[in-house]
């Protein structure tokens, strides 16, 4: 027994020091190239180093698959464990969770954002003009709850084409796919949770020191920035835990983090639907202290549970 766990312990190790050494090189190359998520926000064009840069990050997030692939392979480890058998049939309530609970975290966390701060909501005006441009049509008599709807529904329909192509795989494949069973395989599950959501939360670093998801200009950048980027991935990873175990696959979790990705690019696009001052750590969007509550919540219940023996261990394959 204890030789096993020093096996996974070396497997954990390798696969987290393969996967950041891989990850971070392509953000401090972009970094070099001179990257800045508000530099490309108002950019009018790039530079040839700049886009070498931008080429580099559109890797970023496979590489958790790739460290994942690597270490199966340098330690002799079966491939068919990847927890990728999707099995529909048993596990659709849970497929249909992932896709819809990261709506229901934004919405929640945005109505409560704006309500403490409601002279600051701008009725969707900066994304219906830069959707407008973009489409060539006026969205400016569009009602904001109409609005709204739309942008749900958008959100919800390019989710999995989103969950597949854009990198939410590529990480899945590594956070929840290895990092989270080979945790659990020398640890309880509970710490396992904690442990994977901290290192994928950390793993973000150079990509929140370009900007990505808070900016740069908040007061503690970007150690601010870094600490509820973790705080939230510990808390969204382990509800994506849950998923998997419940589930016996990677795709549910998959789901979940294409959602929040496609949402965060509204928010983003929308400048966070604020039109006065606003804080990148406090809210609107899912992944801050107050847009973000309801996640947080939901991932403190999923970990208090799980410690106490709530968590069943995933089914049979």
């Amino acid at each position: 027994m204890k030789t096993n766990q020093a096996i996974q312990k070396k497997r954990t190790l390798g696969f987290i020091l393969l996967t950041f050494v891989l990850s971070w090189s392509i953000g401090f190359f972009a970094m070099a190239q001179g990257i800045t998520l508000d530099g490309l926000m108002g950019a009018e064009s790039l530079e040839a180093g700049q886009l070498a840069g931008m080429a580099a990050l559109s890797l970023y997030m496979w590489m958790p698959a790739l460290g994942s692939i690597l270490i199966r392979a340098l330690t002799g480890q079966r491939f068919h464990e990847m927890k990728l058998s999707p099995r529909p049939r048993q596990n659709w309530k849970y497929d249909l969770l992932g896709w819809f609970a990261p709506f229901g975290f934004a919405l929640t966390g945005t109505v409560s954002y704006f309500a403490f701060f409601s002279d600051r909501f701008d009725h969707f005006e900066h994304l219906k003009q830069l959707l407008g441009t973009v489409l060539g049509v006026s969205l400016e008599g569009l009602p904001a709850p109409v609005m709204g709807v739309l942008l749900l529904l958008a959100a919800a329909i390019t989710t999995p084409l989103a969950s597949l192509l854009s990198g939410p795989l590529g990480e899945e494949l590594g956070w929840r796919g290895y990092l989270y069973p080979t945790l659990c395989a020398w640890m309880p599950r509970w710490k396992a949770m904690l442990v994977s959501g901290i290192v994928w939360g950390v793993w973000h670093t150079p990509l929140l020191v370009m900007g990505w998801d808070y900016g740069t200009g908040y007061s503690g950048y970007p150690v601010g920035g870094i600490a509820v980027m973790t705080l939230c991935t510990v808390c969204f990873g382990a509800f994506q835990c849950w998923l998997t175990d419940r589930s016996g696959n990677i795709w549910p979790s998959v789901l979940a983090h294409g959602a929040l990705n496609v949402l965060f690019s509204f928010y983003l696009l929308g400048d966070n639907f604020c039109a006065a001052p606003y804080h990148p750590l406090l809210g609107a969007h899912p992944l801050t202290l107050l847009g973000g509550w309801t996640l947080i919540a939901a991932g403190w219940v999923v970990l208090v549970k799980t410690r106490s023996g709530w968590a069943a261990d995933a089914p049979e394959t």
